[in-house]
């Protein structure tokens, strides 16, 4: 995004406009192609939201569309590429403080890839002699059955893919190569 408009995306700049707007995909260059301008919105401008496309309007008039492919640069680092220091210190400076919960996550997620999960098959074989069938649906209790197989976790995964485009796991191998 250009310098003169703030760094940000238009649709972070004026999320009001952005919900109303019809083709929330279109592009600066695509609405600017034609006279009249391609774009409209679901309803009426009025008000604030007529101030802000007024704004945008007369902001965009200056800027000078290139054909040149976009280019991503990481505003917190010099070369604006992105690094992990750079990061890092954001987020300390920021006062961001990486919860305990997080420490606790990656030694289950180690426990996890171990195969050491304390199921009933894994009981069983230390010597534990209770049932080894699972509590919620009666099959066998095992690590892949409680987070893979389960209708639970089944649904679990479905809604990890829907909300954040990540394909389902089908095993615990599945999940540490990604």
């Amino acid at each position: 995004m250009d310098a003169s408009l703030g760094n940000q995306p238009l649709k972070t700049k004026f999320p009001s406009l952005f919900n109303i707007v019809r083709r929330k995909q279109a592009s600066v260059t695509s609405v600017l192609a034609v006279v009249p301008l391609n774009i409209s919105f679901r309803r009426n401008l009025a008000g604030r939201n007529l101030r802000n496309w007024h704004g945008i309007f007369a902001s965009l008039q200056d800027v000078n569309l290139q054909e040149e492919r976009d280019v991503l640069v990481w505003s917190l680092h010099p070369s604006g590429s992105f690094s992990v220091s750079s990061m890092y210190t954001a987020l300390i400076t920021n006062g961001v403080r990486v919860p305990q919960d997080i420490c606790q996550f990656k030694v289950f997620l180690w426990y996890l890839k171990r195969g050491v999960i304390l199921t009933k098959d894994n009981l069983t074989r230390r010597n534990w002699n209770g049932d080894t069938r699972c509590s919620f649906c009666h099959s066998k209790e095992t690590i892949h059955h409680l987070f893979f197989d389960y209708f639970y976790a089944k649904f679990l995964w479905r809604a990890v893919h829907l909300m954040f485009g990540i394909s389902p796991s089908l095993s615990i191998e599945d999940l540490f190569v990604h």
